[in-house]
């Protein structure tokens, strides 16, 4: 499945069946991986106190709610990806190039992104029409960069979230714009489960239990598509923590002392 396929794939959930694949052990709570790898000698070793601290994983990993808890505790400004990307997305020419179109085509309320996923469906058939699937690859790739831009950028350190898929892009181009982006953060990607389905399984029982959709291949890539290890700082496993073990978990990875409550 290619990666825009994935991402506006049908969001309804199917129900488990008897073929699903077996689920591996669940591992011991708390385990934070540091920097991609197993040196022992880089794992908590403390950030420098100037740093940002950027969330990533997949959707319904929690990380706007560990990103508020941080946020709180360490006394810090927070922002969020999810917040700031339309408008991010439409400084980009081709975004506002292909709304004009949209709006021809399906009326002045195609612009209206409260329907995300109808409002990327349409843009992603006018940018296929109009410059084609690599076209619509190429703008979808710098939209995701330049949300994720817009939200490192500002005062710091921050504690930052940059929401699902931000930091996964595919272009060269793409790439290496985010690894300058995030030169100079702590990047924790969190995810449930060191296995994908064991993950894939907890994402969508956490977002059935609050209402929202996802699609399971949606949330596979986003797993099997990670940042590349050498732009992440560690990886924390959240399991089934509350939020407030899990803010815990990402300082402890960080090598971060929390203040007292």
């Amino acid at each position: 499945m290619t990666r825009e396929a994935a991402i506006l794939a049908p969001t309804s959930i199917p129900a488990p069946t008897s073929s699903s694949p077996p689920r591996t052990p669940l591992r011991p709570l708390g385990r934070a991986v540091r920097g991609g790898d197993d040196d022992a000698g880089r794992r908590n070793a403390p950030i420098p106190l100037d740093q940002n601290i950027v969330l990533i994983g997949p959707q319904g990993a929690g990380k706007s709610t560990t990103a508020r808890r941080l946020a709180r505790r360490l006394d810090r400004p927070r922002r969020s990806a999810d917040t700031l990307c339309w408008a991010a997305y439409r400084t980009l020419p081709a975004v506002r190039d292909a709304e004009l179109e949209m709006a021809q085509r399906f009326g002045p309320e195609a612009r209206d992104d409260r329907d995300r996923h109808r409002y990327l469906t349409r843009l992603r058939a006018v940018l296929v029409d109009t410059h084609g699937r690599r076209g619509w690859r190429e703008t979808w790739d710098a939209m995701r960069v330049q949300a994720a831009v817009a939200a490192l950028e500002g005062p710091g350190p921050a504690v930052i979230d940059l929401g699902a898929g931000h930091a996964t892009v595919e272009t060269p181009e793409s790439q290496e714009r985010l690894a300058q982006a995030l030169a100079g953060c702590a990047v924790v990607w969190l995810q449930p489960w060191p296995a994908v389905e064991d993950s894939v399984a907890a994402l969508l029982a956490r977002l059935e239990a609050v209402g929202r959709r996802a699609s399971p291949e949606a949330l596979r890539y986003a797993l099997n598509h990670r940042l590349p290890p050498r732009l992440c700082t560690c990886t924390v496993y959240t399991e089934d923590k509350g939020p407030g073990a899990v803010a815990e978990a990402v300082c402890e990875a960080l090598g971060i002392s929390l203040p007292p409550r």
